[in-house]
């Protein structure tokens, strides 16, 4: 006013955060339209000081800051996400690669002479050791188990190298997932045909005759035991171990590899 103090709209602007300058601002400049000019002298110019300003409601103060800042923000167009490329597209965080691993399945019997106690040493270190020797080891069961092959692998020019194949081996194979049966590639078959129960590509007579032309078979026994029909019929390749004769454990296991690798 006249006086020198400061009018209700600077009084109000001055004990504002300084955050709201820019919605302050918009509502100062609507106070100041609202003012009377006061005819002191026209030919000088306007300020502040100059005019006297007429009592303004602080609510109605604060309803101009508040359609100021709408205003403001109505103005201000949203940003646009930028569409990522299909070559940059990222996949789902759940969704998992499929594996490549090859599966061997083998007999959940206790009776059978290559169980998951045991299938490390005979697949891996080629050797026999029964699974009640396992046992006695303290060897617990699992679920299943990864074995690694080496094998000598031919490279362009006739070099040959030394690799490391894995093998997932599993006895319970109605837990496969669809698409892990494109990996199944050996059965050790045990004898019975329930064996086979729940299978894909098993007959309706309960045969297991198409699953032996999609994936290998075969059957682990003591030379000195008589072979059982089913197998004896079935196209499978029957591997013989001596019952004392560990030395002549490497020359069959390395048949069974062979045998798959045709």
């Amino acid at each position: 006013d006249k006086n020198g103090n400061d009018s209700p709209s600077q009084s109000l602007l001055f004990g504002l955060s300084k955050n709201s300058q820019s919605c302050l601002e918009y509502g100062a400049s609507v106070l100041e339209n609202q003012c009377i000019r006061e005819p002191e002298s026209t030919a000088a110019p306007w300020n502040l000081n100059q005019r006297k300003a007429i009592p303004v409601n602080v609510n109605s103060f604060f309803l101009f800051l508040k359609e100021g800042a709408s205003a403001r923000k109505t103005q201000t167009p949203a940003a646009q996400p930028v569409p990522r490329p299909v070559s940059q597209a990222r996949p789902p965080p759940n969704q998992k690669k499929g594996s490549r691993t090859p599966i061997i399945i083998i007999p959940a019997a206790t009776t059978s002479l290559i169980t998951m106690l045991n299938a490390k040493d005979l697949l891996q270190d080629l050797k026999f050791v029964p699974s009640d020797e396992k046992k006695k080891q303290g060897c617990q069961r699992e679920n299943e188990t990864l074995i690694q092959r080496r094998k000598d692998q031919m490279q362009p020019g006739g070099t040959t190298v030394s690799v490391t194949v894995p093998y997932r081996v599993v006895d319970q194979p109605l837990k496969l997932m669809p698409q892990d049966w494109d990996r199944v590639v050996a059965v050790f078959v045990q004898g019975p045909a329930w064996q086979f129960k729940g299978w894909p590509w098993l007959l309706p007579d309960g045969s297991p005759v198409d699953i032996f032309a999609k994936i290998k078979a075969f059957h682990l026994k003591y030379d000195e035991v008589r072979l059982d029909p089913n197998v004896q019929k079935w196209d499978v390749t029957v591997l013989e171990l001596s019952y004392h004769k560990r030395h002549l454990d490497r020359p069959v296991f390395l048949r069974f590899w062979e045998t798959l690798d045709r």
